[in-house]
């Protein structure tokens, strides 16, 4: 007999108000049974959050399933909260921290409380760079037990800051200009100049306000982080001694000490000052964020903080596991339905509502958030622009439920995600399918297998089409012959510079790229009907489609141009399909795979509004 699977702890995104008109998303996952205690994910850093948030997620369901409660929260210009990366601070990111800390702090507990009526300790969990914002907890609650559990923490931010600037130095070494990057980004810091890594940090403010911050107080966590345990330590010998008077002093030496060094807050210098005063007044200010939560009436937000949108949470159920998706959507039309308050106002609200929306298929190792936020911003444009947008995770990606699956398992995701938000916005009558890369791929396989009539367009940007020998002859074709054609190679060559395992490889792909289009790469059989290589599925669901089709291809793309070999090489499945009636292409030349700048991204998000507003209206 098979041993009964516990159910997993179910979760409930919200948004959180921040008391100044913008929206923190955060993720509770109550505690099953009596209350251990509560953990804080104090959230890692750009990229590394969208390529750990899986395991986040994972882990916090374990831990909920322990009896913990846990709470994730998306810092201010991160994740799927409000702001740009360069709005925000280090300062900013602290009072977030506290924030989150106030929201648990402000919760009953199940079960009985700890001795002389303490709750249960709160853990912070820092990842990687999320362990440097320990200190503004110890800051918020002084009267509660903290422990403190750090995965793969950094000693210093100056780390992180070098590691963030490898995106761009590796971006500038496949063009050749590798040369003093580290440095000459370093001296337009110096210059209070924007630096821009991967499409962020491109607001004139992000230098003085947040990356030299993340790098000074860094360099000084360590201390600072033992400072601050040391004051708690003193707090609690106090408070097994003679009551609250010996409390309080220990209180106001741990205070003093707590700051041991200079420290760079949000471009001020400290000279190991006390702590800022927390108020009363700013605490009851972030206090009112809290109704906000599960069980206070939902989420809401200013609308004067995103005058162009505002983003909401989907729950949607797919075979009944919980898939999570972002709502952008216009603000207009979110002010029409709430002024719609008689029969003839619903009417007039419904025949203005947009009847067209964005589902964003979000595909490879990663969240409904994106590479650099690419995915959140688009859905933010998109609705800036008048049209919503529906960003998912599907089973098994982000913070969803269900076990993990690739791009060919997705279509019960799409139709439930579809069938979801019409539930919850009757207006809605066609959709447009948003894919990069893989996820594209999944919108060919989608409309080729379900010949949805609700799926109106589709916006393809670099489809995958990858087999090992597809990768094989554009690697050839698109590096290997480049590298021939240069005089430096065959210097190299002539100087023994070019080791052999080189010429291995570039012989070893030659014979790749002589093999059958499918020899490599087999299907796996995720469709009853049609068994064939995934390649040639999406080429019957391109040719088939009779609605409009976006096609964006980048330049500096190998996914790009393998596509563009497949249609010229992979034989007649594919002929023709880039010249079919509705099919209009759109080259970057010189955009990589994710568009990472904001000059690429801004294009791609004119070209996608432009798109959806031109799909012919319903009959």
């Amino acid at each position: 007999m098979a041993a009964a699977t516990t159910p997993p702890t179910p979760s409930t995104p919200f948004f959180l108000d921040d008391g100044a008109g913008g929206q923190r998303l955060c993720v509770h996952y109550p505690a099953t049974g009596a209350a251990r205690g509560q953990i804080l994910l104090l959230p890692p850093f750009a990229e590394e959050m969208n390529k750990s948030r899986r395991m986040i997620a994972l882990a916090a369901r374990a831990f909920a399933a322990a009896g913990f409660e846990v709470l994730t929260i998306d810092l201010l210009g991160c994740g799927d909260s409000s702001g740009d990366f360069g709005d925000a601070s280090w300062s900013h990111w602290q009072d977030d921290v506290r924030l989150a800390v106030d929201w648990l702090d402000a919760r009953a507990l199940p079960g009985p409380p700890g001795p002389d009526g303490v709750k249960p300790p709160l853990w912070l969990w820092g990842l990687r760079a999320g362990a440097l914002l320990a200190p503004a907890a110890f800051d918020a609650l002084a009267d509660r037990p903290l422990h403190l559990l750090l995965w793969q923490p950094l000693a210093a931010g100056k780390l992180q800051l070098q590691q963030f600037m490898r995106l761009r130095v590796a971006a500038d070494l496949i063009g050749g200009q590798a040369k003093g990057a580290v440095q000459a980004m370093r001296d337009q810091l110096a210059r209070g100049e924007p630096v821009e890594i991967a499409a962020t940090c491109s607001r004139p403010r992000w230098p003085k306000a947040s990356i030299r911050p993340v790098e000074a107080v860094g360099a000084c966590a360590p201390r600072r982080v033992a400072g601050a345990l040391a004051a708690r330590r003193r707090d609690a010998h106090a408070r097994r001694g003679d009551g609250r008077r010996r409390l309080d002093r220990a209180r106001r030496r741990g205070a003093r000490r707590r700051l041991p060094g200079p420290v760079v807050l949000g471009g001020h210098r400290d000279r190991g000052s006390a702590a800022p005063d927390r108020s009363q007044p700013r605490r009851a200010e972030r206090r009112r964020g809290l109704r906000d939560s599960p069980g206070r009436g939902g989420a809401r937000m200013n609308a004067t903080a995103a005058p162009a949108h505002r983003d909401s949470v989907l729950r949607i159920d797919c075979d009944g596991q919980a898939l999570v998706g972002l709502l952008s959507e216009p603000v207009v039309a979110i002010s029409a339905a709430s002024n719609a308050a008689s029969a003839s106002a619903s009417a007039s609200m419904n025949a203005a509502a947009p009847d067209t929306g964005v589902l964003l298929i979000v595909g490879g190792p990663q969240y409904r958030v994106g590479s650099h936020r690419q995915f959140t911003l688009l859905g933010r444009a998109l609705a800036g622009a008048g049209v919503p947008c529906l960003r998912l995770d599907h089973r098994g990606m982000g913070d969803a439920q269900g076990e993990q699956r690739d791009f060919e398992q997705l279509d019960a995701d799409i139709a439930a995600a579809i069938d979801a938000w019409q539930r919850e916005h009757p207006s809605l009558k066609r959709v447009v399918l948003w894919g990069l890369c893989d996820a594209a791929s999944a919108a060919l396989l989608y409309v080729h297998r379900r010949r949805d009539p609700r799926v109106a367009g589709l916006c393809l940007a670099n489809p995958w089409v990858r087999t090992a020998t597809s990768l094989a002859r554009a690697q050839v074709k698109h590096y290997y012959l480049d590298r021939l054609r240069q005089p430096a190679f065959w210097r190299k060559l002539l100087s023994g510079r070019v080791g052999l395992g080189a010429v291995r490889e570039l012989l070893g792909k030659l014979a790749q790229s002589r093999a059958p289009a499918h020899a490599a790469g087999s299907s796996s059989a995720t469709s009853l009907v049609d068994t064939r290589h995934y390649t040639e599925q999406m080429a019957d669901g391109l040719r088939a489609f009779g609605g409009p089709v976006l096609l964006i291809l980048s330049g500096d793309d190998v996914c790009a141009n393998e596509f563009l070999d497949r249609c010229r090489d992979g034989g007649p499945a594919w002929q023709g399909l880039l010249t079919r009636p509705g099919l209009r292409r759109e080259d970057l030349p010189d955009a990589d795979h994710t568009f990472s700048t904001a000059a690429w991204r801004a294009h791609v998000e004119r070209l996608t509004a432009a798109f959806v507003r031109g799909v012919p209206a319903a009959a």
